[in-house]
């Protein structure tokens, strides 16, 4: 798959601003970046570049899926209970993809996997124990709904 361009970031327009400033957002963050390029840049700052996931258009999300991914196995363990990862806005990003009901065949399976993952492995996000559970909730959450979309059944739109 190539990079994706401007327009698989989002084309849609907002009727004062022009372009949407969260779609801008997203590409100015990762837009032209190789999936390696982008991996670091997100690395280097999760706490302010998860919730460009969420805004990135079909394709441009399809292609950087990769990075969540590959950061949400690979993170470190936190240092104290303050230090709490983005994995419950991470779900909630991948989640807004299957709210809008976007084509995510190919990609199921994958994220399947991370939720199960991640439920295993919520020490790795969060040594508080209510920022566990909300990581856990909204996970199993995004499992439910990723399963039932492989099943072609799709909740209503947001």
């Amino acid at each position: 798959m190539s990079l994706p361009t401007r327009d698989d970031f989002g084309a849609g327009f907002d009727e004062h601003f022009g372009r949407r400033l969260d779609e801008d957002s997203a590409w100015k963050e990762f837009g032209g970046k190789s999936l390696e390029e982008a991996y670091a840049h997100f690395c280097a700052d999760p706490e302010n570049r998860q919730e460009d996931f969420m805004w990135m258009g079909e394709r441009a999300f399809r292609f950087y899926y990769p990075v969540v991914d590959r950061y949400l196995r690979n993170v470190g363990l936190p240092e104290d209970e303050w230090d709490c990862r983005p994995a419950r806005i991470l779900a909630k990003d991948i989640q807004m993809h299957f709210d809008c009901h976007e084509d995510m065949s190919g990609l199921h399976e994958s994220i399947l996997s991370l939720c199960d993952f991640v439920a295993a492995h919520l020490d790795h996000y969060s040594l508080n124990p209510n920022d566990q559970a909300e990581i856990a909730a909204a996970w199993c959450d995004l499992r439910a709904q990723v399963a039932d979309d492989a099943r072609g059944v799709q909740r209503p739109r947001q």
